[in-house]
């Protein structure tokens, strides 16, 4: 379910609801310049939600639209290690349309 403050809206990926309760969660910043960041689980290695800046011209329904689309255009996640690290550094998103995008991220691990 969607849910709106006065800086944010956050969007949960459609089937993610309530299934990633106690594993790492880390904040990736999917575009500065967009407004956009997603929530991500390390255990599942999915986007779970993604968080839409109102200050960049985000609506409840632009929003529902980008998770939508972005969801279905990424073909796979990987996490970018550095030696015996268990932390990543950055994920790497392959798109289904051969592009690839880099997501950094903007938190410590949380539980």
């Amino acid at each position: 379910m969607p849910e709106e403050t006065g800086k944010n809206i956050r969007i949960p990926v459609t089937g993610e609801t309530g299934k990633h309760s106690g594993h790492n969660i880390r904040t990736l910043v999917v575009s500065t310049a967009k407004g956009l960041k997603a929530l991500y689980c390390i255990k599942c290695k999915k986007i779970i939600t993604y968080i839409f800046a109102k200050s960049k011209g985000w609506d409840n329904d632009t929003a529902k639209e980008l998770v939508k689309t972005h969801t279905e255009s990424i073909k796979s996640l990987s996490e970018v290690n550095v030696d015996q690290e268990d932390d990543f550094l950055q994920i790497v998103a392959d798109m289904k349309d051969g592009s690839i995008e880099n997501y950094i991220p903007n938190s410590p691990p949380l539980f």
